[in-house]
């Protein structure tokens, strides 16, 4: 009891010890102080809270635990917001094993670099807000890990266009995927991609309108000779 008593008067965070409180019942097995917080408040805090072996100890009336929480709801201000939901997503991804996407991420070794994995602040500061409601955060690289030099805002066509499995065709010094050149030259799709498998040369793949008169363009294989048959 000696040392209760001799904790009166003690600055302790932001609490001062004004009084000790003795047990008021015999089944009161906790002895308490009465304590005066810097912020004006008085409040009564259970002496095992001040010197005991609990690794959470009582430092103020609460007034500093209400202000950490608003410090870190003043950074963002986006608790729950879009871009909240990408980032929380994100880490899911790649180390939830329960995720439905994990085999596609986690299992691949992908990973969140170190200034994201545990700051959402950073995230945004260097994402930014999403432009619309169609974009989500996209990798740049599939087989690199989510870091800012590798990652974009992309609307779901882009993304789309950077999955593993999109096949790209390079004609006239240009790369781009299949629907990409239908939609630039009025190709179909289907067609591009028949001519590409029956040995057509990229140029003449992207660059040859089909005849509708004729079956060219659909069903014709391109030789190593250099023509059709």
């Amino acid at each position: 009891m000696s040392k209760f008593k001799d904790a009166v008067g003690q600055k302790l965070g932001r609490i001062r010890v004004l009084e000790y409180l003795p047990r008021s019942r015999p089944n009161n097995l906790r002895a308490r102080f009465r304590c005066r917080c810097d912020c004006g408040k008085e409040t009564v805090v259970a002496a095992s809270n001040i010197f005991g072996g609990s690794r959470t100890h009582t430092r103020s009336c609460g007034c500093l635990a209400a202000e950490r929480s608003g410090d870190r709801n003043r950074t963002h201000g986006k608790s729950r917001s879009p871009e909240w939901r990408a980032w929380r997503n994100m880490r899911a991804r790649c180390y939830v094993r329960t995720h439905q996407a994990y085999h596609n991420y986690g299992a691949r070794g992908i990973k969140v670099c170190d200034r994201w994995i545990n700051s959402f602040e950073n995230f945004l500061l260097d994402m930014g807000e999403r432009p619309t409601s169609e974009h989500s955060i996209e990798r740049k690289d599939n087989n690199a890990d989510y870091c800012p030099d590798n990652c974009v805002w992309a609307t779901k066509v882009s993304q789309a266009t950077n999955r593993r499995t999109t096949r790209f065709i390079t004609a006239s010094g240009k790369t781009l995927s299949v629907s990409q050149w239908a939609r630039e030259t009025g190709i179909g799709i289907t067609t591009i991609r028949q001519r590409i498998r029956l040995g057509w040369p990229p140029e003449l793949a992207v660059a040859t309108l089909p005849d509708r008169a004729t079956t060219c363009g659909t069903s014709l294989r391109y030789g190593r000779s250099g023509g059709f048959s």
